[in-house]
């Protein structure tokens, strides 16, 4: 016999299937659950069952199921599910935001000491050669402005 589903005292069902069926009361408040149900097919093998019309859909089990409150480990994870994983991926955003302006910054820093570092510096600067020098740049600017004045 073909096996069906359907609201207990077919809740919602078509009346005429709880007319051949004493006893069925729908109520809203207890049967939004599952009921199952087999239709009768008549057959010589069962005599005792000859008072059943063709076609009869009788309830056979009613499987009630529900949860009053939520167990703690099962809010946990839904919490953690959901408020944890954000505020972590928020965590690590800002992190990397702060990381990268603060490395934005060091370069910056660096840039500007390189360029007024110096590459090279003398410790002593002998005095012969500051003279030889100074005394070499003006006779090479004499000797400039005798030929422009020419």
């Amino acid at each position: 016999a073909p096996a069906m589903v359907s609201f207990p005292h077919f809740y919602l069902g078509d009346p005429k299937l709880r007319e051949d069926v004493i006893g069925l009361k729908p109520d809203p408040a207890r049967h939004e659950t599952l009921q199952i149900n087999m239709q009768v097919k008549k057959t010589n093998m069962y005599t005792s069952m000859s008072y059943l019309d063709e076609g009869l859909i009788l309830p056979v089990a009613w499987i009630e199921m529900g949860v009053e409150e939520l167990p703690q480990s099962l809010k946990s994870l839904v919490y953690h599910g959901t408020y944890t994983t954000a505020a972590i991926q928020l965590g690590l955003t800002v992190i990397c935001v702060v990381s990268l302006i603060v490395s934005s910054i060091c370069l910056f820093l660096l840039i500007v000491q390189r360029r007024r570092k110096p590459c090279a510096t003398l410790k002593k600067i002998p005095a012969e050669l500051m003279n030889t020098t100074f005394q070499s740049n003006q006779s090479e600017q004499k000797e400039f402005k005798n030929k422009n004045a020419k």
